[in-house]
């Protein structure tokens, strides 16, 4: 803490460090600028629930778990705890042509399908304000995230009066990167979401697209809770988004049932490799194609082999 620097709101010291952009009073909520381009006025909270609320969200997602609910009795909650993660959030403006393709399958053909799209689209684009999160959930929270959700839940930080902050209240990670960065940023990456987007349709064979304009983009506080749970001699997590407590993912324990369906899995395709390879070459025409379906046994008895042995697991 640098005892130079105090709330102009209430004057309580304030935590800084070396790259901390915005420092908010963990007292009475007001954002003071330390250093960089940032407005008190671009700078929302989406108001968490309480920590009542998430240890009762994580009863009902144990009790409605497949293997969580067989284990009930020996979960205890080790701890719980709640940030407020910062994300810059802008709509960027993209126009440009994409162009792709895909296979569609007709009787024993497989034909290649071109398109061609024009593209004229505002996309919402979160980027993280800090330049290293590695807390798990963060990611999915800002995959959450939509103007529904912002237009319902946020509001600005300036207008949080003491009284309602003691009770929305956690601790607020800094943020790193100020408007003028985050812009450029932000414009990077939507290029980035719209190209993932038709990568999901199919094969991209032309991708020009350019961004031709974005708002300014406003810092939001995100709240984010993490329960920490044991389970005989290990700890595992569920992380919830604070504005609703959605689950956003969690880990767990592997239990005996699920192992014992990992190797019936496992067995299965082993037995069926070699059966599916003997009936293609018994068959008198066969796509190409159909070659992959040994391989694809095989993997399939790999990867549920591994997760035999693992005794942990994490599910989105």
């Amino acid at each position: 803490m640098d005892e130079g620097y105090t709330c102009s709101r209430c004057g309580a010291p304030l935590n800084v460090t070396p790259e901390t952009i915005v420092s908010v009073c963990e007292y009475c909520g007001y954002p003071s600028i330390i250093s960089g381009i940032v407005s008190p006025e671009d700078i929302y909270i989406l108001s968490s629930l309480p920590r009542s609320s998430v240890e009762k969200a994580f009863w009902e997602v144990v009790e409605s778990d497949f293997d969580l609910r067989r284990i009930r009795k020996d979960i205890v909650i080790h701890d719980i705890y709640g940030v407020y993660i910062p994300v810059w959030i802008s709509k960027v403006h993209l126009r440009g042509r994409v162009s792709y393709y895909y296979y569609r399958h007709e009787n024993k053909s497989r034909r290649r399908i071109y398109k061609v799209v024009s593209v004229s689209r505002r996309i919402l684009v979160p980027l993280l304000a800090r330049k290293q999160v590695t807390l798990l959930g963060a990611k999915e929270a800002l995959n959450k995230i939509h103007e529904k959700i912002l237009k319902k839940y946020s509001k600005k930080l300036v207008e949080v009066s003491r009284e309602n902050w003691r009770k929305i209240k956690l601790e607020v990670l800094n943020t790193e990167y100020d408007k003028k960065i985050a812009s450029e940023r932000i414009r990077e990456d939507a290029l980035d979401i719209l190209r993932e987007r038709f990568k999901s349709k199919g094969t991209i064979d032309g991708f020009d697209v350019k961004v031709i304009g974005a708002d300014d983009p406003k810092l939001y506080l995100i709240p984010l809770w993490q329960v920490y749970y044991r389970y005989k001699d290990a700890i595992y997590s569920m992380f919830f988004a604070g504005w609703d407590l959605g689950l956003l993912v969690k880990t767990e324990p592997v239990i005996t049932l699920r192992r014992v369906l990992y190797l019936i899995g496992a067995l299965a395709a082993i037995a069926t490799a070699p059966a599916l390879t003997l009936l293609i070459f018994k068959s008198e025409e066969v796509e190409l194609g159909y070659f992959f379906l040994p391989l694809m046994a095989v993997g399939a008895a790999y990867t549920l082999s591994e997760l035999i042995i693992r005794d942990m697991r994490v599910e989105r």
